[in-house]
């Protein structure tokens, strides 16, 4: 037997060894999946004596098919390895094409596009559509039509589904692109595939030739793979070839690309005869973590079942901790990460996972200002985003001093940074007039946008309209709240429509985060102005730049970014409602999207070795103006495996200088109160009290809903009933109770 080999358990050799049928290894996280591959294909080649070329391994990504090289080779020696048919899917495409051209109407020398070279192609296409191009990027358009191909959806039935001026204008772009790389002979990443899916399908000859090829097949993170990948690796098995396919449905957690869970639960009707092999032994996590995790994932009903298990010993429980104001909750975050650092271990072995990029902001802020060095995993730190600094530019121009204020000239970076953002059709040479015309004239570019002397009046028209835009948010800075400025710079500008129209929800996400930033701002100190935010802010991005070069960081990611990755310690943070799982999920995506939520959330337990750590906060969302309350997922987290440390928050805040509210010290923990308070039952009518609002009437209810009023000039606020900050009113401290009610009916 293989050193290889050795080194399995029952259930990992079964799946190595299985190749009488076909295989679909169900793999848990951290259970060795990649090895079971190695071991397997060695065992093919050492012992049955298959030849190294008549296998094939597929993955998904170059690292894993380089991981997958590397591996292979120190087994089994590099000759005999480089043989081995390894590479992503897309590498296999191309070979295929190339080696197949003529049959696939290509050239043997086609020229293969990425997305920059995308990008290139479009820019002349766009600007012979100029008149019509304001409000589409090069990366919006890309996109779309990545979309419509992958869903089949021909330049013709783009034009024909256009429902409004923006589709319409997208899908000439996409019938100008196809056009253009056919007369170039050129293929994009989605071309590979659909150009092979059907070259395979329509061309017998050629899939024979192919499926002659190939006795054994692999494909690796089958969880993962779409409906035309999938038809691809149909189409290259014989009737008598192996397939074997590894993956884990309930990581299934990319549906928005195209995966289909579907494909991984259903295999054993498309390929007969197959034998499933469960590995559900992990060896990263302990114990207490996979227990907790296998109960939050037994509530899908779309998975194959298996409960994770381990030799390493339960652990430690894993930590829930409610902060009673959202700032709280990074800050205990931090406290814990230098606890653990002071215990010896490294800050690179410590990840803070979000739901959604926004999710970093308050985290990062954090982590800077007690100085413990961090990176953002696969993204961009909350204010160097794009769209972040173009609401501060907006928020700078406001911000402004007078017009004889020679400071003004300052204004010339925030004007040429959103001047059009969204496109207002101000071309460079227009800008570069205008800076010109500044110079001359002792102005700054905004004053001049606002009375130019040299441009034509199509162009100072635009400028002017610039200017005006300014102005009205100006003047309504006079009458509204610092966070409600950028409610109106979304409003005003036509920055929200720009980014709802190309449903980059995503970046309208961290836009919204920054009303709360500054309304934490003011919260915290209510003498902060305009000015002083935005200076607090440049100081931040300033000192940020530090320990960028550091190896030893904390790493902040998005549960996605952090598929395939562990750490000793992981702090799953913003676990709310509405959050984790998302708003959309909820309200557009059903059962189906739940479950996805519920898959990430198993994914981002999965990636904790030995300490884990789940934070939430009951603090006020500023942009709705709502209670955040915990995520409905916690009631799936059994009290077998969990311990409560949110009332070392009562013990911080008697030492700590911070302001609290009424809110942080009446608040009890929704963790210990939950299921005391499924028994409570609100009506109309009942008096309630609330620890921001005070007492109220309750107008009406809708499940766990409920419309109270309150006093002026509060008014009747929507809260949920099971929100840790609402009681009733004792019946003896409400005397005139069914009076109240009666009128109120009488009332609706």
């Amino acid at each position: 037997m293989s050193l290889l080999m050795e080194k399995l358990n029952d259930a990992q050799k079964e799946a190595a060894c299985e190749i009488d049928r076909h295989v679909r290894i169900v793999a848990g996280a951290g259970s060795g999946k990649t090895s079971v591959l190695m071991a397997r294909i060695e065992y093919l080649i050492n012992e049955l004596g298959i030849w190294p070329n008549r296998i094939m391994a597929i993955t998904f990504t170059n690292k894993a098919a380089q991981e997958m090289k590397d591996r292979l080779a120190s087994a089994i020696g590099f000759e005999d390895a480089r043989h081995v048919r390894i590479s992503t899917i897309h590498s296999l495409c191309a070979r295929i094409l190339r080696e197949d051209s003529e049959a696939a109407n290509l050239p043997k020398n086609f020229t293969i596009m990425d997305t920059e070279d995308q990008k290139t192609l479009l820019r002349p296409i766009f600007k012979e559509l100029s008149t019509n191009m304001d409000e589409i990027t090069h990366g919006q358009a890309v996109g779309y039509i990545s979309s419509n191909k992958t869903g089949k959806v021909s330049p013709q039935m783009a034009q024909d589904m256009a429902h409004n001026q923006r589709f319409k204008q997208l899908a000439d772009v996409y019938e100008e692109y196809e056009k253009r790389r056919q007369e170039m002979k050129a293929v994009d990443f989605d071309d590979l595939l659909l150009e092979t899916e059907k070259l395979l399908k329509n061309d017998e000859e050629v899939r024979t030739k192919w499926q002659n090829r190939l006795d054994f097949i692999h494909v690796d993170e089958f969880q993962d793979i779409d409906p035309i990948q999938y038809q691809i690796i149909k189409s290259l098995v014989r009737e008598d070839a192996n397939l074997c396919v590894v993956g884990d449905p309930d990581q299934t957690i990319y549906t928005w690309r195209g995966a289909s869970v579907d494909i991984i639960l259903q295999f054993h009707n498309d390929f007969k005869p197959c034998h499933t092999v469960i590995l559900n032994e992990n060896y990263r996590s302990t114990q207490n973590i996979l227990s907790a995790a296998n109960e939050v994932i037994e509530n899908n009903s779309k998975r194959i079942k298996k409960d994770l298990f381990t030799k390493l010993g339960e652990g430690e429980k894993i930590t829930l901790y409610e902060a009673q104001e959202e700032e709280r909750e990074p800050m205990y975050i931090a406290r814990q990460i230098n606890e653990l650092s002071r215990a010896g271990i490294p800050y690179k072995d410590m990840a803070i996972l979000y739901r959604s990029n926004y999710l970093s902001r308050n985290v990062e802020k954090v982590l800077r200002s007690i100085h413990i060095p961090h990176r953002i995993y696969g993204g961009i730190r909350y204010y160097d985003r794009a769209e972040i600094k173009d609401v501060l530019s907006y928020l700078r121009l406001l911000a402004a001093p007078d017009e004889n204020d020679p400071k003004r000239k300052s204004l010339d970076l925030a004007v040429l940074r959103v001047i059009n953002q969204p496109k207002r059709g101000i071309g460079a040479r227009t800008i570069e007039k205008l800076s010109e015309e500044a110079r001359k004239r002792d102005m700054n570019l905004l004053d001049v946008m606002g009375n130019s002397q040299t441009l034509s009046p199509a162009a100072s028209k635009k400028a002017q309209k610039f200017y005006e835009t300014i102005q009205e948010l100006k003047d309504e800075m006079k009458t509204c709240e610092l966070p409600d400025l950028i409610d109106a710079i979304l409003d005003y500008t036509g920055y929200e429509d720009m980014l709802l129209e190309a449903k980059e929800d995503e970046r309208l996400e961290n836009v919204k985060e920054l009303k709360q930033d500054l309304a934490l701002a003011l919260q915290n100190d209510p003498n902060t102005t305009l000015e002083s935010y935005l200076q607090d802010i440049s100081l931040y991005t300033d000192k940020n730049r530090d320990d960028e070069e550091s190896d030893n960081m904390v790493s902040l990611m998005t549960v996605h970014a952090a598929k395939g990755t562990e750490f000793p310690v992981v702090f799953i943070s913003g676990f709310n409602e509405d959050v984790f799982p998302s708003r959309r999920s909820i309200e557009e995506g059903g059962a189906a999207a739940l479950e996805e939520e519920r898959r990430l959330l198993y994914v981002a337990m999965t990636r904790a070795k030995q300490r884990l750590f789940i934070t939430w906060n009951n603090g006020i969302n500023f942009i709705d103006r709502t209670h955040r309350r915990p995520s409905r997922f916690l009631q799936e987290l059994t009290e077998e495996y969990i311990v409560d440390d949110s009332r070392s928050e009562s013990s911080e805040e008697q030492n700590s200088n911070q302001k609290t509210n009424t809110h942080s010290t009446k608040a009890n923990s929704a963790l210990r109160n939950r299921k005391a308070r499924r028994g409570v039952h609100y009506r109309k009518g009942d008096k309630v009290d609330h620890t921001i609002y005070g007492e109220g009437v309750i107008v009406s209810v809708d499940k766990d809903i409920a419309s109270i009023a309150f006093p002026y000039p509060i008014g009747t606020k929507k809260i949920n009933t099971n929100h840790p900050t609402l009681s009733k009113v004792k019946a003896d401290q409400n005397s005139t109770e069914s009076a109240e009610t009666e009128s109120l009916d009488s009332a609706s």
